[in-house]
């Protein structure tokens, strides 16, 4: 479902819940059973070492992908545009 498509009488309609008050205190716990406390999970950290490699590797492929661009660049500028006529003068 979108919620965010919703209007907000359909939001309250929807979870149950008053405008002005929120949830009943009923309510409240039953979905704290049903869905378990409003939580974020942490993350695994990364190592010290794991950061140097990655900021390595960005390193790295920004400087692949930065000097294709300066190759193109420069062959373009050295390409010969001479215009060679074949007359008989």
């Amino acid at each position: 479902m979108e919620w965010y498509r919703l209007s907000i009488e359909e939001l309250k309609d929807k979870l149950n819940a008053n405008g002005y008050r929120g949830l009943s205190n009923s309510e409240a716990e039953n979905r704290l059973e049903k869905y378990g406390p409003n939580e974020l999970k942490e993350e695994a950290r990364k190592s010290l070492l794991s950061k140097i490699l990655t900021q390595f590797k960005d390193f790295f492929s920004n400087y692949t992908n930065n000097s294709k661009y300066y190759i193109l660049y420069c062959g373009r500028k050295s390409r010969c545009h001479c215009n060679f006529s074949h007359s008989n003068y």
